[in-house]
């Protein structure tokens, strides 16, 4: 008699089954104790606390609830050793204290080695003194309104390989370089860089430390890095070495000319990304990069997002990074055309990654305005191992033109598509929407 498939799944190991609730809600998982008697326990030997509790405008019996089961788990869970431990919770200023006990608990008594904390808005809560001091913890990631205090306190992280700080605020400026100093085998860091949190230069200092992601959120501060092994990806389907700058303040007041200098600390990368406007602070400060002498030996991937008017960044970065392969380039979509100002120039010498290296070029945002066209023409003419030129147009550069989507389209092809190709293997694509456009190999 062949089995059934539900037959097989009850008839699994306990082993084999507490990997299976290990991939489930800590809720779903207490569930399945009512499926059989065999079941009613096994909830009590998984390594893995995940609630999702709800916030301060629930009722307050379900609250009360929430909050007793998540003491009931703590309770009769049996586990010493908790792989993950994770909370999403916005609780009240009352109940901030249960955070900290949970997290006392996980740490002192449960060994967890992965951390997840993303508190809600709705109250402050202070990094237990013992959550510094974990002597497992694998992975930390803090989301919320977090203040670190660090003074008179031991930070010490001797297994902690990746971090993650969203919305965290530091007691003191040097928070966060003594937070980084106790993590002696960190490997990965992502900041969220916001205003409010007391830093306006972010000293980041690590021997070990491959990948470093930040987001600046209405704030210019300058960035010392010092971190000779950066160098690998957090992703491995990235390209290793990937650096991330991503700023969203909007309009010019207040760029940073720390901006240039934060591009070059990253010149061991591999791959670059400028987004937001990062791209358009760099043009504004690139002087400072122009003087500098910094190199991009290794960059083989650059992705910027640029505002109009603002290419001489990308002159500069063409020519410094010296075996660049691909080049992404967007465009914010936002130009004034009143006072759109032809600012494209040709580099004095043709970069070297023209010449030897660069295979893939892809514009995003094209309107056909006179210096986009010219910076096209130009990597096409000097593009010698150019295989893929992809130019995407957004629906706006309808609007710029007359007569039909198709006339505009078929117009903007036949007008690049004449332009001579450094490269006898360069295909060019040409995007509007779904459809696409192929020109053959001149």
């Amino acid at each position: 008699m062949i089995s059934s498939p539900v037959d097989r799944f009850y008839s699994l190991p306990e082993l084999a089954i507490v990997k299976i609730l290990s991939s489930l809600s800590t809720k779903d998982a207490v569930k399945t104790s009512l499926l059989s008697k065999r079941w009613k326990s096994l909830w009590i030997n998984v390594p893995t606390f995940d609630f999702e509790l709800p916030g301060p405008e629930a009722e307050g019996n379900r609250k009360t609830a929430s909050v007793q089961f998540v003491n009931n788990v703590f309770l009769h869970n049996v586990v010493k050793y908790l792989a993950k431990f994770r909370l999403l919770w916005s609780p009240g200023e009352s109940e901030v204290a249960y955070v900290n006990m949970w997290v006392r608990h996980a740490i002192i008594h449960r060994n967890v080695r992965n951390l997840t904390l993303q508190i809600g808005t709705g109250c402050v809560c202070e990094v237990p003194a013992e959550l510094l001091t974990s002597g497992t913890l694998e992975s930390l990631h803090l989301c919320g309104l977090f203040v670190l205090k660090v003074s008179g306190r031991e930070v010490c992280f001797p297994k902690l390989n990746t971090l993650k700080l969203f919305g965290v605020k530091y007691e003191l400026a040097e928070s966060l370089h003594r937070l980084i100093f106790g993590c002696p085998v960190l490997l990965n860091l992502v900041l969220d860089c916001i205003r409010e949190d007391n830093i306006t230069v972010y000293k980041i200092s690590s021997l070990s430390l491959r990948s470093l992601i930040a987001f600046f959120s209405n704030c210019w501060p300058d960035l010392e890095v010092d971190a000779p092994a950066l160098e690998i990806s957090l992703k491995s389907t990235y390209p290793k070495g990937k650096a991330i700058l991503c700023y969203t303040k909007d309009g010019k007041s207040g760029i940073c000319p720390g901006i240039a200098g934060v591009v070059q600390l990253h010149n061991q990368a591999k791959s670059l990304t400028l987004k937001g406007t990062a791209g358009d602070a760099l043009s504004y400060a690139v002087d400072r990069l122009v003087k500098s002498s910094s190199r991009f030996e290794k960059l083989r991937d650059l992705d910027i997002q640029l505002h109009c008017c603002k290419w001489s960044c990308l002159t500069v970065l063409l020519e410094r990074s010296i075996v660049l392969q691909v080049l992404k380039i967007s465009m914010d979509g936002e130009c004034d055309e009143d006072t759109h100002q032809l600012s494209w120039k040709d580099p004095t010498q043709v970069p070297e990654c023209l010449s030897s290296s660069l295979s893939k070029f892809s514009f995003q945002g094209l309107v056909g305005r006179e210096d986009e066209v010219a910076m096209i023409r130009y990597i096409l003419k000097h593009g010698a191992v150019l295989k893929s030129v992809e130019l995407v147009s957004w629906p706006p550069a309808i609007s710029m033109t007359s007569g039909t989507d198709l006339e505009f389209k078929f117009q903007m092809l036949q007008k690049i598509s004449m332009f001579p190709r450094g490269s006898d293997d360069c295909e060019l694509s040409f995007i509007l929407l779904d459809d696409i456009f192929m020109a053959t190999p001149s």
